[in-house]
């Protein structure tokens, strides 16, 4: 199995609540000529604020496949 960790950065809505706002993420990776090769999600998620300096949220598992 491959890992390759992505950071994001999400803005909330302005009422979020402190223990987060669900979303759903879905990936697709695009080669150069715009055809979809690989495709993960939809899958539920929580986004949260963190702290600068705080525990990071834990890591997001999203299965690709190749399309």
């Amino acid at each position: 199995m491959q890992e390759v960790p992505v950071k994001l950065e999400v803005p909330l809505s302005p009422g979020a609540p402190s223990t987060g706002e669900p979303m759903v993420l879905t990936l697709s990776y695009i080669n150069a000529t715009g055809d979809t090769v690989f495709r993960g999600g939809p899958s539920p998620v929580v986004v949260a604020a963190t702290v600068s300096g705080g525990e990071p949220p834990p890591p997001v598992q999203i299965i690709i496949t190749y399309t």
